[in-house]
């Protein structure tokens, strides 16, 4: 992120990038390895995904609001675990 404009509220996806002076909307999703080129933007409660990275969803307010806190409730629950997902301890396998 450089001289972009985050609003608050917005989720960015792991490996998003955001060039230049690119804005990111209150409330909006963008996507995890989305490329979101300089001089674009996406609105607000909207979900972008891509390269580059284009809308392809729009939310209302409360629609958003509970996308977040969703997020960050699995965000949550990710971080107390002992050990990484995908790894063979959180299948059960030794």
């Amino acid at each position: 992120l450089q001289s972009c404009v985050r609003a608050d509220g917005c989720l960015m996806g792991g490996g998003a990038v955001v060039r230049g002076s690119a804005g990111i909307g209150r409330g909006s999703i963008v996507g995890a390895g989305a490329v979101v080129l300089e001089g674009t933007g996406i609105p607000p409660y909207a979900r972008a995904v891509g390269n580059p990275a284009r809308v392809k969803k729009t939310y209302g307010p409360e629609q958003a609001r509970a996308l977040s806190e969703r997020a960050a409730m699995l965000k949550a629950e990710a971080s107390s675990r002992p050990w990484p997902i995908g790894s063979s301890r959180s299948n059960g396998m030794p």
